[in-house]
């Protein structure tokens, strides 16, 4: 099969936002969702422990893991139906976390609010993501850490986004059946391959490792700009890890 190069356009926030909120009932099932680590996100917080903020937080699934490791704790994100998951999850756990509906490259927080700043999967979103970096190194304290996990464009492992998204199904269904029993398999499975995220998939533009190591450079000077295999090898991630000077 023949590599097909990811969209360069990407679509307008409301568009974004209205995507999500047709795959939140299936979010929290799909393989690539569901095994996000919140391990390697913990591993690198902030040493000043105070205030975090998850930007594009989702299903809530992040933020809920730092509980107890922070005393405040904020999540936002631009989809509605995605934050009352996330809503749901934290009364569930009993995580004190503030939600809010946020637009990334406007964030309604004073300067210098938050001691850790996470953007996980979040930038290739935006038609403005240079604006998101200025925006988030201005909500973040001297002496803060920002945490940015995104995809790159150079991999799909060569496939089309689509046939990655039936590989990552077929994975993840089988790993789940081992773990998790036939039931939660099959429910994988259809939410991998289902219409709204095969539709949501079709529109991905993933970032050029070239010019993002650019924009973060420009943004984050002296930040650690590294690369790391995604889950199944279907996938590959640039990692942003910055401490603000105090």
């Amino acid at each position: 099969m023949k590599d097909v190069e990811p969209r360069r356009a990407r679509p307008p926030i409301e568009q974004i936002a209205h995507e999500f909120d047709l795959v939140a009932p299936i979010y929290d099932r799909l393989p690539l969702a569901a095994n996000s680590s919140t391990r390697f996100v913990r591993y690198r917080l902030s040493n000043r422990r105070w205030s975090a903020l998850d930007v594009g937080c989702g299903t809530g699934r992040t933020v809920c893991s730092l509980k107890g490791e922070f005393k405040h704790l904020f999540g936002v994100d631009v989809a509605a139906k995605m934050l009352a998951v996330a809503k749901k999850r934290c009364l569930r756990r009993r995580v004190p976390v503030r939600l809010a509906r946020m637009d990334t490259c406007a964030l309604g927080f004073g300067d210098e609010t938050f001691d850790f700043v996470l953007l996980h999967t979040v930038l290739h979103h935006l038609e403005a993501a240079d604006l998101a970096l200025v925006e988030v190194r201005r909500v973040i304290r001297r002496g803060g850490r920002l945490l940015i996990v995104d995809i790159l464009a150079e991999k799909v492992t060569g496939h089309a986004p689509i046939v990655a998204a039936y590989l990552a199904g077929a994975l993840g269904a089988g790993k789940t059946l081992f773990t998790e029993g036939f039931e939660s398999a099959r429910s994988t499975w259809h939410a991998a391959t289902s219409s709204e995220w095969l539709a949501h998939q079709r529109g991905e533009c993933f970032l050029d490792e070239r010019d993002f190591r650019a924009q973060c450079s420009r943004v984050f000077p002296g930040a650690s700009i590294s690369k790391r295999a995604g889950e199944f090898g279907l996938t590959s991630f640039v990692v942003v890890e910055w401490e603000k000077p105090a």
